[in-house]
This record gives structure tokens, C-alpha cells and sequence, in this order.
């Protein structure tokens, strides 16, 4: 928030308009691609039984619902990081956070949790409406 509220102040002071697009991702914990984190551990060097701990906590997940006195049967998660777990916020920053190389100047962004924030400040606002965001070279399959 500190970085979008500056942009608009400096565009502000340089008399620019700022375009701002914000995302709030929707299930974004049940949705997270276990094989991305996992992936994305690997190429950080994570190997041995760390790894094998991160693999075998997301796998073999179930859920059900209970109403009243009335299970629902069991039904298999083949994706998403378990919710309520110590490990939850860090196993979805790591599925997220690689978002914000997707985005190349001169526009910027903002990432907090499942909140996500383009910008852009120009002279005109046609053309900051104009701007490409995607640097498709580092988007990494977040296409």
C-alpha cells in the first residue's frame, strides 16, 4: 500500500494519472498448484526431508462436510494448501509470490497475502490504460 500510495502522490506532484487494477484471488488457498510449490522449493535447492515433509503434508488430503449429525463422504483434494496450519501462509507465499515477475516496468505492483494491485502513472491516460503489464518471458506457466 506504501508503494501505490507514493505512486499517486509523485503523480500527483508531476500532474500524471495512475491506473490502478486490483485483484483479491478468490479461493486462492484451495486453488494454490501443489506441484508449482514443490517446484518452486526444488529450484530454490529445498531437497531431502524437508522436501519430502512439504510433499507429504500437502498429499493425501480429504475433506468432509458435516451437517447437524450427517457426514458427506470423503472427497480427495488434488490441489490447495491445508487451511488453519502453521505452514499455510508460507506454502501459499511460496505458490504466489513469483506473480510479481510477471509485471515489467514502468508498471509496478503489489502483492500482500491473496491481495494483488498493477499500476502505472503516465502523462496522458490513454496512455497508462495502453501500458503492457505481462513480461511474458518471466511469467514461469502464470500466464
Amino acid at each position: 500500500m506504501v508503494s501505490l500510495e507514493t505512486t499517486i502522490r509523485d503523480a500527483f506532484l508531476e500532474r500524471k494519472q495512475v491506473v490502478a487494477v486490483f485483484f483479491n484471488l478468490e479461493k486462492a488457498y484451495d486453488t494454490s498448484w501443489r506441484r508449482g510449490i514443490i517446484n518452486t522449493f526444488q529450484a530454490w535447492g529445498v531437497s531431502g526431508n524437508m522436501l519430502a515433509f512439504i510433499q507429504g503434508f500437502m498429499s493425501d488430503r480429504t475433506i468432509q462436510v458435516r451437517l447437524v449429525t450427517n457426514l458427506s463422504s470423503t472427497t480427495n483434494l488434488e490441489n490447495g494448501v491445508p487451511q488453519g496450519s502453521v505452514l499455510s501462509c508460507t506454502l501459499f507465499a511460496v505458490a504466489i509470490n513469483g506473480i510479481t515477475a510477471c509485471v515489467s516496468r514502468p508498471v509496478r505492483c503489489s502483492l500482500f497475502v491473496d491481495d494483488f494491485a498493477v499500476y502505472v502513472s503516465a502523462r496522458r491516460l490513454a496512455t497508462a490504460e495502453r501500458f503492457p503489464a505481462a513480461n511474458h518471458k518471466a511469467t514461469g506457466g502464470l500466464e
